[in-house]
Formats: C-alpha cells, structure tokens, sequence
C-alpha cells in the first residue's frame, strides 16, 4: 500500500484497533478504497496472461489518471484504451504483482443516442 500511496499521492488513514495496523483506508475524489492486511495470494501462473484482476476501481476521467500514473512511473500491463463494454479503462501492477483496472463510462452522450 505504501508503494502505491506514493504513487497516488492520497493519505492512509490507518484504524488504531491493532499496532501495528492491519486495516487501512485510502481516499481520494470522494471515493474509498478499504484494505486489510492478509497473506499473499497463492501463484497463478496465468494470471498476467488471463488478466485476472485483483481490483477494479470505477472512476471518471481514465485519461487524466492515466497520464498522471504514466508521469509518476507507474507500470501498466494495459494501456487506456475503450473497451467493447462501453468502459474507458487501463490496468496496473502493483509492487506485490497485483492487477488493478482503473475505468469509467465512456462514450454517455453516444450511448444514450442510441437507446443501448
């Protein structure tokens, strides 16, 4: 979490009911993400390939986190890109091999004239 609290710039908020903390919240642009901590997941060999995501995090703007991340370094397994089911979305790496997709709606106004 340190590791990608760095790279977001948002603050941890940690819960004081154990020392050390084991549970954590990050927040930023009104939304929370919860994590807690636990073992390392088991390999999967074909995780990367398969993109089995660990996370997805819905957000507005794909582009502008996307440039953001890009300009702090952060590593992507797949670019922003739209997607066949109306999402603007990229995924990252974490330090631990983590996949998180980050996306939002895109295309409203082309969807909505459409009636889909």
């Amino acid at each position: 979490m340190d590791h990608l609290q760095a790279q977001r710039n948002d603050r941890p908020e940690a819960c004081p009911t154990e020392d050390p903390p084991v549970y954590a919240i990050v927040a930023r642009d009104q939304q929370a993400i919860h994590f807690r901590c636990a073992e390392p997941p088991t390999a999967n060999p074909n995780k990367y390939r398969d993109e089995l995501l660990d996370a997805y995090v819905f957000i507005e703007d794909a582009d502008a986190l996307y440039a953001e991340y890009a300009a702090q370094g952060v590593e992507f397994t797949r670019g922003v890109a739209n997607m066949p089911w109306h999402s603007r979305e990229f995924v990252v790496k974490d330090c631990d091999g983590r996949l998180l997709a980050f996306g939002g709606v895109s295309g409203l106004a082309e969807i909505a004239a459409s009636g889909d």
